[in-house]
């Protein structure tokens, strides 16, 4: 997605800059990161310039020429920067939009997209975005980032809106690795791989490859704990091997990590999950060369890369025979290469494509889906000297193909071949190469060619799911947020060894795999529970929930026991957050525990550190995961030694991709409420706070940088928005605001002691913290519920099954003008039952059901449904469920298309 450029340097007293058009790209212990010229300085963000603020040009909207009408720019913006922050240490926060449009040496770092003489004069060819970077070249440090989308490309979020528009979020992505000092990868599964994506979506998910990389130079905490490295050397006739590229690839046949070999020929792979691998080398002779990598230490070396080799497996051997160990090192994975030009040097790959359509691939991986059979076709130089039998395999046993067969020639001349491919159902997801042999034995490598996906690519994820008959029943509600185009989809669930567990849910009906079939209309809604499922289905289970459809939807899942309702959101896609924690062992009895479910298809170690609420260590433990398994333990059931009376956090990272749920209980009572996520924003609400008779807030904030101290205010408004007089842990706070000063990974509880009804707005003056508000009553119970963030479209679910139950939203309006509210009423199939538009002052709140008195939407007594809110200004908002002595809370469903997961 980058064009290679050059460095240009200049003399500026007192200190000398660099001036880097990408990130240029070679090796730093591992993966290819930038390193400046001297061999040992990285270029990075200093930590203490965290938090680095990021600003979009305010004039990049769909309002744009160049910008497809509906899209959603900033959002895809926001997102792709905050996909980062979930897997490395790094502190981004969202400033401002700025009026700034011109890339160059300003101190800020800008997104932009304008159409301007500056930033046409950075593209040239295909090249559809750079990242332009100033920093000091004694040290490495950055001073100034700007990411540049090509103003003469036409862009778009939208899927499927034009056959040459380039796609906002998937270019973003990749350049914000750019910021984050990695260079291109060799790897086409990855989001770092040189080439562009052809699909809408493709490159959504973050490879290992791409995360690992980006820790080398900003590490999770724990990382090195629940990972191992590996050190080696190529050589050619006893001299070393410049810029040969390193595969490792694990016992299941997926491609982990890749790396390029300095001048001396070592190479570094650090960050490996603990497993069994294979190790190939390959040369850098296409569609990965020297020049896709930038000029860094390529343009500056005395010596030449080396490029005419053959392919070879270490110890020649393509068993997964050696074993990475966490926190250890594997020395001497060496390589000595044969010196030649490889006749067989397959460079294109296509998947379920008509034969007569294969003329001109692209370089980007095959996607395959689990339990199809397709055909691979495979173009390139030598591939006509392949016969029958011969041809693609890859390293996973999962994976048999069958005969060959010609399939035409590419625009270059190059021949085509075409396989039967079979992947089973339990192939793992994620990324393979592709290997063919001659009938010369000579090999072909293909890395990170063939990329397998679940066939139903969006994914809702809930991290603890139960049903204990007598005991416990949950619920489902989905919503259907496009109004154009229908849904399929599956409900699976995962018991903690990650193996399928037969569920029932309402009159669901199951398929061949014991997964839950369901559709949902256009704007369409779904609400079944577990209590209402047939008989035969109704054996205990506790584990994790996951919902795979063909399109996005929002979900919610409700549980349901004699110890109160709670209701809980999906889980994102995470490599690290926080928890609260909080433990009460004298008088009354109050535990917190995590439910930890693992996203991947291979095993996962999970790092879990508990700290005090100063930040200061406190112990730590490592959680094993089998593929898709689920964990659901209290702290003091992980940790041993923790205080009787214990109020701290605790800090998770993992090595696969894992959905997360807070579990609390007290006498009585059980609730489930949001982890904490690194996130890019400064400023959240909590919709509705309340000291109202028996019923009190606990807020909760936590500090998720190791590195800094956070400084945070907090406004307690009335439902008027007018400052509110509070008392918060002895502290009569007369006009609603408190400053605190959170140490890293500390936290905060304040709990109300006075009359309040309203909302909370939390802002920070650096890197942002986040929060979650507990409401408790003897009477209702204790329910939690996170942050709301500003937003204008949202969706909230409606029940009204049953005499009781009612479903209404506490919404607070963001800003300091009046905003309008377009309320729709949709059934659940998706048709409009009600619609009307209400006005919120400057700073309002609203906490009410469906009939009350301002909403007013005179919905019947027994309705299952939908409320959808657009508004004219950033509003923030929860959901506010009751039933019959019971409170609880739960998010609103957003409409952007970026914030449910995808493969």
């Amino acid at each position: 997605m980058v064009s290679p450029s050059v460095v240009r340097k200049s003399l500026k007293k007192p200190i000398i800059f660099g001036m880097l058009i990408t990130v240029l790209g070679f090796v730093n212990s591992g993966y290819v990161v930038h390193i400046i010229s001297d061999g040992v300085t990285s270029m990075r963000w200093f930590k203490g310039d965290y938090p680095v603020e990021i600003r979009i040009w305010d004039g990049f909207t769909d309002e744009l020429s160049q910008v497809v009408k509906g899209s959603d720019p900033q959002t895809a913006v926001k997102e792709a920067l905050e996909r980062w922050m979930r897997s490395t240490s790094v502190t981004f926060v969202l400033g401002e939009n700025t009026s700034v449009s011109d890339s160059g040496f300003d101190r800020i770092n800008l997104v932009t997209v304008a159409d301007t003489k500056v930033n046409k004069a950075l593209f040239s060819g295909a090249t559809i975005g750079v990242s332009v970077g100033t920093y000091i070249e004694s040290t490495g440090r950055l001073l100034d980032k700007d990411l540049v989308l090509n103003p003469s490309k036409t862009w778009t979020t939208i899927e499927n809106s034009g056959a040459n528009d380039q796609i906002i979020f998937d270019t973003a992505l990749h350049e914000f690795g750019h910021h984050l000092n990695l260079s291109h990868s060799v790897s086409r599964s990855s989001i770092m791989f040189h080439g562009r994506a052809r699909a809408f979506g493709q490159h959504r998910a973050l490879s290992w490859d791409d995360i690992a990389g980006a820790n080398m130079t900003y590490p999770m905490v724990g990382l090195g704990q629940i990972t191992g490295n590996v050190t080696g050397k190529v050589t050619r006739a006893g001299l070393p091997v410049f810029g040969a590229f390193v595969v490792a690839v694990d016992k299941y046949g997926a491609l982990s990590a890749n790396t390029i070999t300095r001048a001396d020929g070592t190479y570094n792979l650090d960050l490996l999950p603990p497993g069994q691998y294979t190790f190939y080398v390959e040369p850098l002779d296409g569609p990965s060369t020297p020049s896709k990598f930038g000029n860094g230490i390529f343009g500056q070396s005395t010596q030449s890369v080396v490029v005419d080799f053959l392919p070879k497996f270490f110890n020649d051997s393509m068993n997964p025979v050696t074993t990475v160990i966490a926190g250890k090192t594997v020395s001497k994975i060496d390589f000595q290469v044969t010196q030649g030009d490889a006749s067989l040097d397959p460079h294109y790959v296509e998947a379920g494509v008509d034969s007569s359509k294969v003329t001109s691939f692209a370089v980007d991986p095959a996607m395959v889906d689990q339990g199809v059979n397709t055909k691979v076709y495979v173009g390139g130089k030598g591939v006509d000297s392949l016969v029958d039998k011969q041809g693609v395999f890859s390293l996973s046993d999962k994976l048999v193909t069958g005969s060959v067969d010609s399939a035409g020639t590419l625009s270059n001349g190059d021949k085509v071949k075409g396989y039967d491919l079979s992947v089973p159902l339990t192939t793992p997801k994620g990324e393979f190469s592709i290997f063919l042999k001659n009938n010369t034995s000579e090999m072909g490598v293909m890395t990170g060619a063939l990329r397998v996906l679940h066939p139903f690519r969006s994914l809702q994820v809930f991290g603890q799911f139960a049903d204990i008959p007598g005991s416990i029943n949950s619920g489902v509600f989905l919503i259907n947020t496009s109004l154009s185009k229908s849904v399929h989809g599956k409900i699976m669930a995962r018991g903690s060894d990650g193996g399928q567990e037969v569920i029932g849910l309402g009159q669901l009906t199951h398929d061949v795999n014991q997964d839950l079939d369901f559709n949902l209309a256009s704007g369409g809604t779904l609400s079944v529970t577990t209590s209402g499922a047939r008989r035969l289905f109704r054996s205990p289970f506790t584990g994790s929930l996951r919902i795979r459809t063909d399109r996005r939807i929002g979900g919610t899942v409700l549980y349901e026991s004699n110890s109160g309702t709670t209701g809980v959101g999906p889980s994102r896609s995470l490599h690290t957050f926080l928890a609260p924690i909080e433990v009460r062992d004298s008088g009354v009895t109050v535990n917190t525990g995590i439910a930890v479910t693992n996203l991947d298809d291979r095993p996962c170690q999970v790092y879990i550190q508990l700290q005090t609420a100063n930040g200061q260590l406190s112990g730590n433990t490592i959680l094993d995961l089998d593929g898709n398994g689920h964990s659901a333990r209290f702290i003091n059931d992980l940790i041993s030694g923790i205080p009787s009376d214990f109020d701290g956090s605790v800090l998770v990272t993992a090595n696969r991709p894992v959905g997360a749920t807070i579990i609390s209980t007290r006498p009585g009572i059980f609730t489930t409420f949001p982890v904490i996520q690194n996130r890019i924003l400064k400023r959240s609400f909590f919709p509705q706070f309340a000291h109202v008779g028996d019923l009190s807030s606990k807020l909760i904030l936590l500090n998720p940088s190791s590195e800094k101290t956070a400084r945070a205010t907090i406004k307690v408004r009335s439902q008027s928005g007018d400052s509110a007089s509070v008392t918060m842990s002895g502290e009569l706070l007369s006009d609603g605001t408190k400053s605190l000063s959170i140490p890293p990974l500390g936290s905060v509880i304040l709990e109300t002691q006075s009359d309040v009804l309203g909302s909370l707005e939390l802002t920070t003056q650096d890197n942002p913290v986040g929060g979650v508000v507990l409401f408790n009553s003897p009477v209702t119970g204790t329910t939690g519920v996170g942050e709301g963030f500003p937003q204008t479209d949202f969706v909230v679910p409606i029940d009204r099954s049953a005499p009781g139950i009612d479903t209404g939203i506490a919404i607070v309006n963001a800003g300091d003008q009046q905003t309008s509210l377009n309320l729709v009423v949709r059934d659940t199939g998706g048709t409009i039952v009600i619609s009307k538009t209400i006005v919120l002052g400057a700073r309002q709140q609203l906490a009410e059901f469906p009939n009350d008195s301002t909403l007013n939407l005179g919905l019947p007594d027994t309705f299952v449904g939908s409320l959808w809110v657009q508004a004219s200004d950033d509003v923030a908002a929860i959901v506010i469920r009751v039933s019959p002595g019971v409170l609880t809370t739960f998010p609103v469903v957003p409409l952007s298309e970026f914030t449910t997961q995808s493969d």
